[in-house]
């Protein structure tokens, strides 16, 4: 059973130096947008990590649980790949990039109510004001915009 035990964590030993490997050549191409030079102490700086770790992980060590957490924030990994090595790195970074579609949009959807709801708290005012509506037709029922000028209301007006 030991045997076992060793053959597999050499297997995830070996698969893990092959992500870092990957981890490492996507930080490359990406290096310049993120405002890092392509070597191994920007990309330790990018990961917050020092320079004992990197060398465990590129020697198979297998990242912490946090470790993978960052990996994932940073550049997008699926977490079932980071902890299995199995299916498609980037599978939920798609559906990622769906959220962040829908979550646009739903902020969209949040500034027009925002308007439309500023819009109803000045008609409010203006109409506990009793102050002429700006909107034609006005929906006031008798509209003062509409009201002939009022014609003398005084003791004059009644001589």
């Amino acid at each position: 059973m030991s045997t076992k035990k060793t053959k597999k964590t050499r297997l995830l030993v070996k698969n893990w130096s092959q992500k870092f490997v990957m981890i490492k050549e996507l930080f490359c191409t990406k290096a310049d947008e993120l405002g890092y030079k392509k070597t191994d102490k920007d990309f330790q700086e990018y990961l917050g990590i020092g320079s004992g770790k990197m060398r465990n992980w590129r020697a198979g060590q297998w990242p912490s649980a946090e470790d993978l957490e960052v990996l994932h924030e940073k550049f997008g990994f699926a977490f079932s790949w980071l902890v299995t090595g199995e299916g498609d790195p980037f599978v939920e970074t798609a559906n990622a990039v769906a959220v962040e579609k829908e979550v646009a949009l739903l902020r969209e959807q949040i500034i027009d109510l925002q308007k439309q709801l500023l819009e109803a708290q000045q008609e409010i005012i203006r109409l506990v004001k009793n102050e002429p509506c700006s909107r034609e037709p006005c929906s006031r029922e008798p509209c003062p915009k509409q009201q002939p000028p009022a014609t003398g209301t005084g003791s004059a007006a009644r001589l």
